[in-house]
């Protein structure tokens, strides 16, 4: 009966014990397994190169500026008499000559022929008096000049003479006529009013607009003549490009100084007084420059991958000038050289020696 319970027990702990070492294998081949798939292949990163050459590097000073036109003027009659037409409106183009506007000429025409008896009646007064001195008219170029001065103020042929010449004039300037092409702007006034006392209208040439910014006193050094500069309206539509005209050489109570630029208004989409962003550009020669988007940061110092041999390889980086879009390298041992295939998108996620494939 003993060794009955015996080899009962015997084999009960067999079996309890052959169990528990397959779950324990099993168990840990599962665990492998899990390990395996939880630590799949990296894939290589996409990104693109380009070849580092030397090349010309565009320095930039950004500034805020307004357009002013280089070419204005405020037209206005110099008579008070009804608008008889008005031939434009506000943002018509005219050219150089033509006739914007004119007054009512009735009375100016009435005046220039009154002033002109006015002159004949003074001519012969002249000659009264000139034989009142023992002269007569057809010896003026014998009359000694002070005799004949006396003469023309005595007989009124002087004020008669410039009578005529002012009324003829306010005649000719009863039509106001464009002094150069231009655009209109500020007209407000009505056919049939009177004209205003200020202008009747401002005419703009909007060919070339004059870009007026400042910098600082500082900064004066690094802006000179004809050097390139991108305007670009507060509103966003597209840069526009011009040179330095002019660098006011004074330096105001805010340590500023006043900078002109030339810019052609292309497609017209520039307006007098519009505010713009300015940035001057000066051209540095023989520079290594890559894009912003090619550095990156590690271990606290700017780095830039470098493609070899399908993987990106790390190279410690010295930046230089700076600009809204690129860096120049300052060159440094064992870095960027010319020939180099410079990573400069896909960058966010590489190390060293990561894997990449080139993307076209």
């Amino acid at each position: 009966m003993n060794s009955h319970k015996i080899i009962l027990c015997a084999l009960l702990l067999s079996i309890l014990f052959g169990g528990c070492g397959d779950a324990a294998k099993t168990s840990d081949d599962d665990d492998q397994n899990v390990s395996v798939r939880e630590l799949p292949s990296i894939p290589p990163e996409n990104v693109k190169i380009f070849t580092m050459k030397c090349d010309v590097f565009d320095k930039e000073l950004l500034s805020n500026g307004i357009l002013r036109a280089r070419e204005k003027a405020e037209l206005k009659f110099t008579s008070q008499e009804i608008i008889n037409n008005i031939n434009f409106r506000n943002g018509d183009r005219v050219n150089r000559g033509d006739a914007i506007a004119s007054l009512e000429t009735v009375k100016m025409e009435d005046k220039v022929r009154q002033s002109r008896n006015a002159l004949l009646q003074a001519r012969l007064n002249l000659q009264d008096v000139l034989i009142g001195q023992g002269y007569t008219l057809a010896d003026s170029l014998s009359v000694p000049a002070e005799t004949m001065n006396i003469a023309r103020v005595k007989s009124g042929f002087e004020q008669a003479v410039a009578d005529l010449i002012m009324a003829e004039y306010d005649l000719e300037k009863a039509t106001i006529k464009a002094p150069f092409d231009g655009i209109i702007a500020n007209l407000s006034d009505k056919q049939y009013n009177y004209p205003s006392s200020t202008s009747f209208c401002t005419l703009i040439n909007d060919t070339y607009f004059e870009a007026e910014f400042k910098v600082l006193e500082s900064e004066i050094g690094s802006v000179k003549r004809n050097d390139k500069v991108d305007v670009m309206p507060v509103s966003g539509s597209e840069a526009f490009t011009g040179r330095v005209t002019a660098v006011n050489p004074q330096v105001n109570e805010k340590g500023l100084v006043v900078i002109s630029a030339l810019v052609e208004n292309r497609k017209g989409l520039l307006f007098d007084g519009m505010n713009v962003n300015i940035k001057v550009k000066q051209e540095i020669g023989n520079c290594m420059v890559v894009p912003k988007s090619a550095v990156v940061i590690r271990s606290g110092k700017p780095v830039v991958f470098i493609h070899q041999g399908g993987k990106a390889i790390w190279k410690y980086v010295t930046l230089g000038h700076e600009n809204s879009t690129c860096y120049t390298l300052l060159p440094m041992d064992d870095t960027v050289s010319e020939g180099d295939e410079v990573i400069y998108e896909g960058v966010v996620n590489l190390a060293h020696e990561s894997p990449v494939t080139i993307k076209l």
